[in-house]
Protein backbone atom coordinates (compact mmCIF):
# COMPACT_ATOMS: atom_id res chain seq x y z
CA UNK A 1 0.00 0.00 0.00
CA UNK A 2 2.85 2.23 0.53
CA UNK A 3 4.48 1.25 -2.84
CA UNK A 4 1.50 2.26 -4.29
CA UNK A 5 1.16 5.94 -2.28
CA UNK A 6 4.43 6.68 -3.39
CA UNK A 7 3.98 5.83 -7.01
CA UNK A 8 0.76 7.91 -6.70
CA UNK A 9 2.94 10.37 -5.13
CA UNK A 10 5.59 10.47 -7.57
CA UNK A 11 3.15 9.98 -10.97
CA UNK A 12 1.39 13.37 -9.51
CA UNK A 13 4.75 14.92 -9.59
CA UNK A 14 5.83 14.03 -12.77
CA UNK A 15 2.04 15.29 -14.10
CA UNK A 16 3.23 18.85 -12.59
CA UNK A 17 5.28 19.33 -15.32
CA UNK A 18 8.00 21.59 -15.66
CA UNK A 19 6.41 24.49 -13.38
CA UNK A 20 6.72 22.53 -10.41
CA UNK A 21 9.52 21.37 -7.89
CA UNK A 22 11.33 18.41 -9.41
CA UNK A 23 11.54 15.49 -6.65
CA UNK A 24 14.92 14.59 -5.05
CA UNK A 25 16.33 11.87 -3.63
CA UNK A 26 16.06 13.90 -0.39
CA UNK A 27 12.21 14.23 -0.56
CA UNK A 28 11.55 10.73 -1.64
CA UNK A 29 13.28 9.67 1.37
CA UNK A 30 11.44 11.97 3.38
CA UNK A 31 8.49 10.68 2.28
CA UNK A 32 9.20 7.30 2.98
CA UNK A 33 10.58 7.80 6.30
CA UNK A 34 7.39 10.07 7.19
CA UNK A 35 5.22 6.62 5.91
CA UNK A 36 7.25 4.61 7.49
CA UNK A 37 6.85 6.53 11.30
CA UNK A 38 3.05 6.31 10.36
CA UNK A 39 3.14 2.69 9.62
CA UNK A 40 5.29 2.51 13.20
CA UNK A 41 2.70 4.52 15.01
CA UNK A 42 -0.30 1.97 14.20
CA UNK A 43 1.29 -0.85 15.21
CA UNK A 44 2.66 -2.22 18.29
CA UNK A 45 6.47 -2.37 18.40
CA UNK A 46 8.38 -5.25 19.87
CA UNK A 47 12.03 -4.26 20.19
CA UNK A 48 14.58 -7.81 20.04
CA UNK A 49 17.88 -7.65 21.21
CA UNK A 50 20.53 -10.40 19.24
CA UNK A 51 23.33 -11.43 20.89
CA UNK A 52 26.20 -13.77 20.55
CA UNK A 53 25.87 -16.68 22.81
CA UNK A 54 29.48 -17.36 22.45
CA UNK A 55 32.00 -15.77 20.80
CA UNK A 56 32.97 -19.24 18.68
CA UNK A 57 29.47 -19.43 17.53
CA UNK A 58 29.44 -22.72 18.20
CA UNK A 59 25.67 -23.84 17.98
CA UNK A 60 24.19 -25.58 21.61
CA UNK A 61 27.08 -23.52 23.32
CA UNK A 62 26.15 -20.94 25.95
CA UNK A 63 28.74 -18.59 27.34
CA UNK A 64 27.17 -16.58 30.08
CA UNK A 65 30.18 -14.04 30.40
CA UNK A 66 30.10 -13.35 27.36
CA UNK A 67 26.41 -12.86 27.08
CA UNK A 68 25.71 -10.85 30.19
CA UNK A 69 28.23 -8.32 28.68
CA UNK A 70 26.84 -7.82 25.59
CA UNK A 71 23.53 -6.99 27.60
CA UNK A 72 25.38 -4.78 29.70
CA UNK A 73 26.71 -3.16 26.99
CA UNK A 74 23.77 -2.38 25.59
CA UNK A 75 22.25 -1.07 28.26
CA UNK A 76 19.79 -3.84 28.62
CA UNK A 77 20.85 -4.48 32.01
CA UNK A 78 20.66 -0.94 33.42
CA UNK A 79 17.40 -0.47 31.87
CA UNK A 80 15.38 -3.24 33.86
CA UNK A 81 17.29 -2.61 36.69
CA UNK A 82 15.87 1.34 36.77
CA UNK A 83 12.25 -0.42 35.53
CA UNK A 84 12.31 -2.25 39.01
CA UNK A 85 13.53 -0.05 41.03
CA UNK A 86 9.81 1.18 41.64
CA UNK A 87 7.51 -1.50 39.46
CA UNK A 88 9.86 -4.51 39.34
CA UNK A 89 6.92 -6.34 38.80
CA UNK A 90 4.44 -6.74 35.71
CA UNK A 91 1.74 -8.81 34.72
CA UNK A 92 -0.72 -8.59 31.42
CA UNK A 93 -4.74 -7.70 32.36
CA UNK A 94 -5.74 -11.35 31.57
CA UNK A 95 -2.95 -12.96 33.49
CA UNK A 96 -4.13 -10.49 36.42
CA UNK A 97 -7.58 -11.90 36.66
CA UNK A 98 -6.60 -15.29 35.97
CA UNK A 99 -4.39 -15.72 38.82
CA UNK A 100 -6.21 -13.58 41.71
CA UNK A 101 -10.02 -13.58 40.80
CA UNK A 102 -10.26 -16.37 42.82
CA UNK A 103 -9.66 -14.31 46.24
CA UNK A 104 -12.15 -11.95 45.54
CA UNK A 105 -14.96 -11.98 47.71
CA UNK A 106 -17.58 -11.79 45.71
CA UNK A 107 -19.95 -14.43 44.27
CA UNK A 108 -19.04 -16.65 41.21
CA UNK A 109 -21.57 -15.10 39.05
CA UNK A 110 -19.61 -11.59 39.89
CA UNK A 111 -16.61 -13.15 39.03
CA UNK A 112 -17.46 -14.85 35.77
CA UNK A 113 -19.07 -11.21 35.04
CA UNK A 114 -15.86 -10.00 35.61
CA UNK A 115 -14.15 -11.95 33.38
CA UNK A 116 -16.03 -11.16 30.55
CA UNK A 117 -14.97 -7.51 29.53
CA UNK A 118 -17.91 -4.87 29.90
CA UNK A 119 -15.81 -2.16 28.06
CA UNK A 120 -14.76 -1.27 24.56
CA UNK A 121 -11.30 -1.41 23.92
CA UNK A 122 -9.54 1.70 23.40
CA UNK A 123 -6.00 3.49 23.06
CA UNK A 124 -6.43 3.56 27.16
CA UNK A 125 -7.48 -0.04 27.63
CA UNK A 126 -6.23 -2.05 24.95
CA UNK A 127 -7.60 -5.39 26.95
CA UNK A 128 -10.90 -4.15 28.42
CA UNK A 129 -10.52 -5.36 31.71
CA UNK A 130 -8.76 -2.58 33.18
CA UNK A 131 -11.14 -1.35 35.44
CA UNK A 132 -11.93 -5.22 36.75
CA UNK A 133 -8.28 -5.51 36.95
CA UNK A 134 -7.96 -2.21 39.12
CA UNK A 135 -10.90 -2.72 41.36
CA UNK A 136 -10.10 -6.31 42.45
CA UNK A 137 -6.10 -5.39 43.09
CA UNK A 138 -7.56 -2.33 45.35
CA UNK A 139 -9.51 -4.90 47.13
CA UNK A 140 -6.72 -7.42 47.21
CA UNK A 141 -4.07 -4.79 47.97
CA UNK A 142 -5.88 -2.41 50.35
CA UNK A 143 -2.94 -3.03 53.27
CA UNK A 144 -0.60 -1.55 51.10
CA UNK A 145 -1.96 1.45 50.30
CA UNK A 146 -0.33 4.53 51.75
CA UNK A 147 -1.66 8.01 52.54
CA UNK A 148 0.51 10.51 52.18
CA UNK A 149 0.00 14.35 54.48
CA UNK A 150 -1.87 15.89 51.96
CA UNK A 151 -4.25 13.29 51.60
CA UNK A 152 -3.44 11.55 48.46
CA UNK A 153 -3.64 7.78 48.76
CA UNK A 154 -0.51 5.67 46.96
CA UNK A 155 -1.49 2.62 45.75
CA UNK A 156 0.68 -0.38 45.61
CA UNK A 157 0.30 -1.09 41.94
CA UNK A 158 -0.51 1.15 38.42
CA UNK A 159 -2.78 -0.15 36.20
CA UNK A 160 -1.31 0.78 32.31
CA UNK A 161 -3.24 -0.07 28.97
CA UNK A 162 -2.44 -3.72 29.28
CA UNK A 163 -0.52 -4.65 31.67
CA UNK A 164 -0.32 -4.28 35.57
CA UNK A 165 2.85 -3.02 37.19
CA UNK A 166 3.29 -3.80 40.62
CA UNK A 167 5.44 -1.73 43.63
CA UNK A 168 8.13 -3.74 45.55
CA UNK A 169 6.73 -6.51 47.63
CA UNK A 170 2.85 -6.08 46.14
CA UNK A 171 3.62 -9.16 44.05
CA UNK A 172 4.51 -11.43 46.86
CA UNK A 173 1.88 -10.10 49.16
CA UNK A 174 -0.28 -11.54 46.29
CA UNK A 175 1.21 -14.65 45.44
CA UNK A 176 1.07 -15.55 49.58
CA UNK A 177 -2.41 -14.77 49.56
CA UNK A 178 -3.12 -16.42 46.65
CA UNK A 179 -1.27 -19.99 47.71
CA UNK A 180 -3.35 -19.15 51.28
CA UNK A 181 -6.30 -19.39 49.08
CA UNK A 182 -5.52 -22.04 46.99
CA UNK A 183 -4.81 -24.07 50.44
CA UNK A 184 -8.40 -23.33 51.54
CA UNK A 185 -9.85 -23.99 47.96
CA UNK A 186 -7.25 -27.80 48.14
CA UNK A 187 -9.05 -28.08 51.38
CA UNK A 188 -12.55 -27.42 50.14
CA UNK A 189 -12.24 -29.46 47.48
CA UNK A 190 -10.26 -32.53 48.87
CA UNK A 191 -13.59 -32.24 52.00
CA UNK A 192 -16.01 -32.25 49.52
CA UNK A 193 -14.41 -34.96 47.88
CA UNK A 194 -13.58 -36.91 51.27
CA UNK A 195 -17.80 -36.28 51.80
CA UNK A 196 -18.15 -37.44 48.24
CA UNK A 197 -16.34 -40.51 49.29
CA UNK A 198 -17.97 -41.12 52.60
CA UNK A 199 -21.31 -40.49 51.50
CA UNK A 200 -20.98 -43.10 48.70
CA UNK A 201 -19.51 -45.32 51.26
CA UNK A 202 -22.07 -45.01 53.84
CA UNK A 203 -24.98 -45.46 51.05
CA UNK A 204 -23.21 -48.50 50.09
CA UNK A 205 -23.37 -49.96 53.80
CA UNK A 206 -26.52 -48.25 54.22
CA UNK A 207 -27.92 -50.35 51.29
CA UNK A 208 -26.21 -53.28 52.24
CA UNK A 209 -27.61 -53.23 55.84
CA UNK A 210 -30.81 -52.46 54.46
CA UNK A 211 -30.59 -55.60 52.31
CA UNK A 212 -29.16 -57.97 55.64
CA UNK A 213 -32.10 -56.27 57.15
CA UNK A 214 -34.43 -57.75 54.53
CA UNK A 215 -32.95 -61.09 54.47
CA UNK A 216 -33.12 -60.97 58.52
CA UNK A 217 -36.54 -60.19 58.50
CA UNK A 218 -37.20 -62.69 55.47
CA UNK A 219 -36.02 -65.81 57.89
CA UNK A 220 -37.22 -63.96 61.01
CA UNK A 221 -40.92 -64.10 59.31
CA UNK A 222 -40.75 -67.33 57.90
CA UNK A 223 -39.84 -69.40 60.62
CA UNK A 224 -42.57 -67.60 62.57
CA UNK A 225 -44.97 -68.81 59.06
CA UNK A 226 -43.36 -72.19 59.97
CA UNK A 227 -44.01 -71.69 63.85
CA UNK A 228 -47.99 -70.32 63.09
CA UNK A 229 -48.15 -72.88 60.86
CA UNK A 230 -47.09 -75.81 62.48
CA UNK A 231 -49.12 -74.62 65.62
CA UNK A 232 -52.26 -73.68 63.28
CA UNK A 233 -52.03 -77.49 62.18
CA UNK A 234 -51.58 -78.85 65.65
CA UNK A 235 -54.69 -76.79 66.79
CA UNK A 236 -56.97 -77.97 63.75
CA UNK A 237 -55.75 -81.86 64.67
CA UNK A 238 -56.76 -81.27 67.64
CA UNK A 239 -59.61 -79.84 66.76
CA UNK A 240 -60.57 -82.49 64.21
CA UNK A 241 -59.63 -84.53 67.09
CA UNK A 242 -61.95 -83.18 69.41
CA UNK A 243 -64.89 -83.35 66.69
CA UNK A 244 -63.67 -87.23 65.44
CA UNK A 245 -64.22 -88.15 69.38
CA UNK A 246 -67.24 -86.68 69.80
CA UNK A 247 -68.62 -88.26 66.70
CA UNK A 248 -67.01 -91.75 67.68
CA UNK A 249 -68.96 -91.39 71.09
CA UNK A 250 -72.40 -90.32 68.95
CA UNK A 251 -71.67 -93.59 66.50
CA UNK A 252 -71.15 -95.47 69.45
CA UNK A 253 -74.47 -94.23 71.31
CA UNK A 254 -76.01 -95.09 67.97
CA UNK A 255 -74.36 -98.56 67.77
CA UNK A 256 -75.28 -99.11 71.60
CA UNK A 257 -78.79 -98.00 71.21
CA UNK A 258 -79.08 -100.00 67.79
CA UNK A 259 -77.94 -103.01 69.44
CA UNK A 260 -80.00 -102.43 72.61
CA UNK A 261 -82.89 -101.90 69.78
CA UNK A 262 -81.76 -105.29 68.20
CA UNK A 263 -81.99 -107.05 71.71
CA UNK A 264 -84.89 -106.41 72.39
CA UNK A 265 -86.32 -106.74 69.31
CA UNK A 266 -85.37 -110.21 68.97
CA UNK A 267 -86.17 -111.16 72.84
CA UNK A 268 -90.08 -109.87 71.39
CA UNK A 269 -89.35 -111.78 68.69
CA UNK A 270 -87.88 -115.19 70.68
CA UNK A 271 -91.57 -114.55 73.19
CA UNK A 272 -93.85 -114.16 70.03
CA UNK A 273 -91.96 -117.14 68.24
CA UNK A 274 -91.65 -119.44 71.62
CA UNK A 275 -95.60 -118.45 71.81
CA UNK A 276 -96.66 -119.21 68.50
CA UNK A 277 -94.35 -122.77 68.61
CA UNK A 278 -95.75 -123.47 72.08
CA UNK A 279 -99.35 -122.36 70.27
CA UNK A 280 -98.23 -124.72 67.22
CA UNK A 281 -96.86 -127.99 69.02
CA UNK A 282 -100.27 -127.65 70.94
CA UNK A 283 -102.50 -127.80 67.30
CA UNK A 284 -100.52 -129.73 65.92
CA UNK A 285 -100.64 -132.42 68.73
CA UNK A 286 -104.64 -131.89 68.78
CA UNK A 287 -104.60 -132.16 65.25
CA UNK A 288 -102.38 -135.96 65.57
CA UNK A 289 -104.48 -136.71 68.08
CA UNK A 290 -107.28 -136.06 66.39
CA UNK A 291 -105.85 -138.08 63.51
CA UNK A 292 -104.71 -141.19 65.42
CA UNK A 293 -107.43 -141.29 67.70
CA UNK A 294 -109.67 -142.55 65.24
CA UNK A 295 -107.18 -145.08 63.76
CA UNK A 296 -106.72 -146.16 67.55
CA UNK A 297 -110.19 -146.78 68.20
CA UNK A 298 -110.40 -148.93 65.02
CA UNK A 299 -106.90 -150.80 65.76
CA UNK A 300 -108.02 -151.54 69.32
CA UNK A 301 -111.27 -152.55 67.92
CA UNK A 302 -109.66 -154.82 66.04
CA UNK A 303 -107.40 -156.10 68.80
CA UNK A 304 -110.59 -156.66 71.18
CA UNK A 305 -112.25 -158.64 68.35
CA UNK A 306 -108.94 -161.00 67.82
CA UNK A 307 -108.70 -161.35 71.27
CA UNK A 308 -112.38 -162.66 71.30
CA UNK A 309 -111.00 -165.61 68.50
Amino acid sequence: ASDARLAATASSGRRGGGGGAKQTVASKFKLQLTQLMHDITKTKTRYIRCIKPNPQKVPIEMDMKSSAEQLRCAGVVAAVTISRVAFPNRLMHETVLERFLCMSEEDSTAKQDSITPKEEKTEDNESGYRDAVETLLTELLKSMQVEKGDGTITKAFECGKSRVYFRSGALELLEGKRLIALGVFATDIERMARGFTARSIFLKIKNAAIVCQALVRRVQAQRALWKAQSAVTTLSCWVRCVFARMELTRLKREDAAIHIQSFARMIACLVVFKRDKAASITIQKIARGAIQRPKYRLALKEAEEEARV
